[in-house]
C-alpha cells in the first residue's frame, strides 16, 4: 500500500483533524508528518492506535507496547526504522497533498495548514477508512502536546 496519492490523503486527513482538534487552532508541524504514514500503514500499529480511545492519549497508545498483555515492545521499537524506511513515500505523499491543493506549508513556521474538507464526501471504500481513522486519532492525540512530547513518547528521534 505504497501508494503516495493514498499517502496524501492520509496526511490531510491528520493534518486537518490536528487543527481542528488544536485548542488554538494551531497547524501542526512539518516534521509530524514524516511519522504518520510509518505508524498508520503498519497493520500491527494500526491496529493498536484503533484500539485505544480516540479520547485516549498519545502517551496511553505508546504504552499499551510495553504492557505485558500486548509484548509488542518492538513494534514501537521498529518506528524509527520505518520512518527512515518510508521517508520517500512521505515525501512524495506531501508533494502531491500541497501540489493538489489539500494542504500549504507555511514557509516561516514550518506548519502545515490544511485545506477545508472537500472531495472526501464520497463513500470511502473499507480499509481505507481505518487508514484514515487512525490518522484522525494521532492528530487528536498530538494537536494536544508538543512535539518534543511525542518524540519521547513514541522513543523516537526526528
Amino acid at each position: 500500500m505504497q501508494n503516495p496519492a493514498l499517502g496524501a490523503v492520509i496526511l490531510w486527513k491528520f493534518a486537518f483533524t490536528y487543527y481542528e482538534a488544536n485548542d488554538t487552532h494551531e497547524a501542526p508541524p512539518f516534521q509530524l508528518l514524516f511519522l504518520i504514514l510509518p505508524m498508520v500503514l503498519q497493520e500491527s500499529t494500526r491496529s493498536v492506535i484503533l484500539s485505544t480511545r480516540k479520547s485516549s492519549s498519545l502517551r496511553a497508545f505508546a504504552e499499551k507496547f510495553s504492557s505485558s498483555q500486548m509484548s509488542k515492545a518492538d513494534v514501537v521499537l521498529s518506528l524509527q526504522r520505518r520512518i527512515i524506511d518510508l521517508k520517500t513515500l512521505s515525501m512524495d505523499s506531501v508533494e502531491i497533498m500541497v501540489g493538489s491543493g489539500m494542504a500549504t506549508i507555511e514557509a516561516e513556521s514550518g506548519r502545515v495548514i490544511p485545506s477545508k474538507a472537500r472531495g472526501l464526501k464520497q463513500e470511502i471504500p473499507e480499509g481505507i477508512d481505518l487508514l484514515l481513522r487512525a490518522a484522525e486519532y494521532l492528530g487528536i492525540w498530538m494537536s494536544g502536546i508538543s512535539v518534543y512530547e511525542t518524540v519521547v513518547a513514541l522513543r523516537i528521534f526526528l
